[in-house]
């Protein structure tokens, strides 16, 4: 009996702390089985969203942090400071070596937090703007600042928008009635612009996650490729010891 005989004889496993959605069948499922839970644990794997988030500190799958108070982006260059620290000590004449006199960034992770409105649980369009698209065209039309908008009575919470159609993606979508989240309606009109004659279904799935630092999405791979680089990655922790960079990843 070869390999995929014996493994569609054999009554799958149950792994939910791999897969917490419908679990796969065959390989997939068989190597699953073998991947340690303590394991993924600590390499702060989500088999709801299928997302991996390593610890920063994590001693074989962790990043450098940028070293501005309040700014948890990975910073890769010697200095360790962030491109967008960077930026911030240029706007305020200072160099690198002065980096305590640069103030606290006040948004310190990339990526879409909860709407500010109490109970909302739509994603906020950017940390500045701090609202759901909803709330914020809401907020500009009536005028004012975010404070006085939370403080209207207009301003009531509204339920979830469904997930971006980008089979990687981990947002939501920009509106109810959408498809997409804000950064891959940008990237889905900037390829139609490139390419009339794109094919859309075969763009949401081989588009990539927005980036975040931190942050590996293996949302839209097959089951069995998920497990795979699951199992990869404990055996280069727990066997051969050696760093997988988050890039690589």
């Amino acid at each position: 009996m070869n390999a995929r005989a014996l493994a569609a004889s054999v009554t799958a496993p149950q792994v939910p702390h791999v897969f917490a959605g419908s679990a796969p069948g065959g390989q997939a499922a068989m190597i699953a089985a073998v991947i340690d839970p303590v394991f993924l644990a600590e390499a702060g794997w989500d088999p709801a969203s299928l997302v991996l988030s390593p610890p920063a500190e994590h001693a074989l799958l962790g990043r450098p942090v940028c070293r501005a108070e309040g700014c948890r982006t990975t910073a890769q260059q010697r200095a360790r400071v962030c491109v967008s620290c960077q930026r911030r000590l240029a706007a305020c004449g200072l160099s690198v070596s002065q980096l305590a006199l640069l103030p606290a960034r006040p948004y310190p992770v990339r990526g879409p937090g909860a709407c500010a409105v109490q109970g909302c649980a739509r994603e906020q369009v950017s940390a500045p703007a701090a609202l759901c698209r909803s709330h914020l065209d809401l907020q500009r039309a009536l005028g004012g600042s975010v404070e006085d908008f939370l403080a209207h009575p207009t301003a009531r919470p509204l339920a979830a928008c469904g997930p971006c159609a980008v089979a990687a993606c981990t947002r939501q979508r920009r509106h109810p009635d959408g498809e997409y989240c804000d950064p891959h309606q940008m990237r889905l009109r900037a390829a139609r612009e490139a390419d009339p004659a794109l094919d859309e279904g075969h763009w949401r799935s081989v588009g990539t996650a927005i980036g975040r630092g931190g942050q590996i999405s293996l949302r839209g791979l097959p089951p069995l490729l998920i497990a795979q680089v699951l199992i990869g990655l404990q055996q280069r922790c727990r066997v051969s010891a050696v760093k997988t960079k988050e890039a690589d990843l």
